[in-house]
């Protein structure tokens, strides 16, 4: 209904208004963060994000059930390895895959001068085993991310930048984490309009509909008494029959590095699930060894 409505009419935006109130009603969310001199950005493996629970949603957690369980328990238990499993990312829209889920990964593409990172680097050697495709997009939030740290240096709101050749060394380490964090924040805001305007758009065929509604970004919303809800970061999961397909291109690029790797296999489809696994693991990990500056 709402693909069907002229964007910015009355209409439309009441209904919104009501999906998004909806939403805010039916999904849990954590508590309300006291924003502070120590709490404007999230610390690398996405903790912090709430001054009353900072470990909330960080890297490296178990696993949890967030609902109760709707029926009883079974009879077989899980297994170990199930049950001890962790959750190497964090919970957030965060691109964990450029910045990294770990300090150690967050050093290796940070330059530590004016909150840039080195250019086109990503932290993650699991996106350096996808298709190009899927590196290029990575690219773009990575340039992203200098394009934004210099126009913040440029601005410099309130005056509390200085130039980098007048700073001593504690200047140099404040100012660099400030700029390095607050552009992170505007990265991700970036990065989480593309995925309620694009991906989730494709989930619910807007662009077949020829409509360019789409959830709107921490847009707040009133209510009957005029009270205005408070925006908080919501988790949703969903199970979505989502086909993933892949291009000619790609299937092109994948068979060039099995060959390359495996110069003896007959067919590509006689590949061991273990053997590809190693093998594009260890295409993934050649970069890791070249410094992002090279």
């Amino acid at each position: 209904m709402l693909q069907g409505m002229p964007l910015n009419s009355s209409p439309s935006e009441k209904i919104s208004d009501g999906f998004i109130t909806m939403l805010w009603h039916d999904l849990s969310h954590p508590p309300l963060s006291v924003a502070g001199q120590t709490a404007h950005y999230r610390r690398h493996d996405g903790g912090g994000n709430s001054s009353w629970d900072p470990e909330l949603g960080k890297a490296g957690s178990p696993y949890a059930r967030n609902g109760m369980k709707a029926s009883p328990k079974g009879p077989n238990l899980p297994n170990v390895e199930d049950v001890y499993e962790i959750n190497e990312t964090s919970s957030y829209v965060d691109l964990g895959t450029l910045y990294g889920n770990t300090e150690k990964e967050q050093k290796y593409v940070r330059t530590y001068e004016n909150g840039l990172i080195y250019p086109k680097s990503i932290a993650s050697d699991r996106i350096m085993m996808m298709p190009p495709a899927v590196v290029a997009v990575m690219l773009l939030f990575s340039r992203n991310h200098n394009h934004t740290a210099e126009n913040l240096s440029t601005v410099n709101q309130c005056g509390k930048y200085k130039p980098w050749n007048e700073l001593d060394d504690a200047g140099k380490e404040w100012q660099d984490e400030d700029i390095f964090q607050w552009t992170r924040n505007i990265n991700v805001g970036f990065f989480a309009s593309v995925v309620l305007r694009d991906y989730v758009a494709v989930i619910l065929n807007t662009p077949r509909a020829n409509s360019e509604w789409s959830l709107a970004l921490g847009r707040s919303v009133e209510n009957e008494l005029n009270v205005a809800l408070a925006t908080s970061l919501c988790r949703v999961c969903c199970s979505l029959p989502l086909a993933r397909g892949l291009s000619a291109a790609d299937d092109r690029w994948m068979e060039d590095i099995i060959r390359d790797t495996l110069p003896d296999i007959t067919s590509t489809q006689e590949l061991p699930a273990g053997m590809y696994k190693g093998m594009i693991m260890k295409y993934g990990s050649k970069f890791r060894s070249q410094e992002p500056r090279e």
